[in-house]
């Protein structure tokens, strides 16, 4: 798959945060409003996304929900990442060969391989990842091949509800992968006054409920869907901040972008940004 993609050359180092699906959990798109807060907390990252195939709202359904140009140059990407620090790259853009597997895969609506493939396929290359995967015996196969193909820190999660995101309702178990050393250990929403019984409130049936979600918490309102995404923005920050900071540094990190009104602008930047640009 990587010998048929189109790569891309970023000036930047990049990440990307991406939950691998099929959970079934059909929760709005928290690695992709995250995205935008680790981006305005100085993190570049380079999302790798699709359309839905086993979801309500995939990362280009609810960008093109709002109003956000997927289709973009090399240059325009470029651009977009030297002044926001963000840039979507739209998997059939650059993955012209799963083109063939997506209808098949959009009748199935379930889990496949192919849900795995995309974080070890990402056209630009990256090296630090943040992967979430909704079977935790996926954790140290998927740390294996992002290790032996190049990534220089990884983290594999799984939840213990089954989200392959950090929850708000239960650990998560982070897979490690930082100086050639693996290490495992565990977020608990609880230590961050972010816990909440159900995921209620954080699930969607389109795209249209999920950019709706993403709007609320951009505009700071509480809620248990900004709890998740503070969550997951701060285990961006801490894969992506050079030099190393723990955790809870990143996720005061997280909550102060939020909160400043920073990852709003992001959003509305780089929304004007893939409409103007080539």
């Amino acid at each position: 798959m990587r010998q048929h993609a189109t790569p891309i050359k970023l000036n930047q180092t990049v990440i990307d945060i991406v939950g691998t699906g099929g959970d079934g959990q059909h929760t709005f798109n928290i690695s992709t409003l995250s995205s935008f807060i680790v981006a305005a907390a100085g993190i570049p990252v380079a999302k790798h996304g699709n359309v839905s195939v086993s979801s309500h709202s995939g990362s280009a359904d609810v960008l093109k929900e709002a109003g956000f140009r997927l289709e973009l140059s090399e240059a325009a990407l470029q651009t977009c990442v030297e002044r926001t620090n963000l840039c979507f790259l739209f998997a059939p853009y650059f993955q012209p060969a799963m083109q063939y597997a997506l209808l098949v895969r959009s009748e199935l609506k379930i889990r496949t391989f192919f849900n795995l493939l995309g974080p070890l396929i990402h056209p630009a290359g990256v090296q630090k990842q943040v992967v979430g995967v909704c079977a935790g015996h996926w954790q140290p196969i998927l740390l294996d091949v992002l290790i032996n193909t190049g990534s220089t820190r990884a983290l594999v999660i799984h939840a213990q509800d089954g989200l392959d995101e950090v929850s708000v309702t239960c650990p998560t178990n982070i897979l490690e992968y930082h100086q050639q050393q693996t290490t495992s250990w565990v977020i608990r929403p609880e230590r961050y006054k972010s816990w909440h019984s159900s995921l209620d409130g954080m699930t969607v049936a389109s795209a249209r409920e999920s950019l709706d979600i993403m709007h609320s918490v951009l505009a700071q309102e509480k809620s248990p869907a900004r709890d998740i995404t503070l969550l997951n923005a701060a285990l961006g920050i801490y894969c992506g901040a050079v030099p190393y900071i723990t955790f809870d540094e990143a996720f005061d990190i997280a909550t102060h972008t939020l909160d400043s009104g920073l990852a709003l602008t992001c959003f509305k930047q780089l929304q004007q940004l893939s409409i103007t640009l080539n």
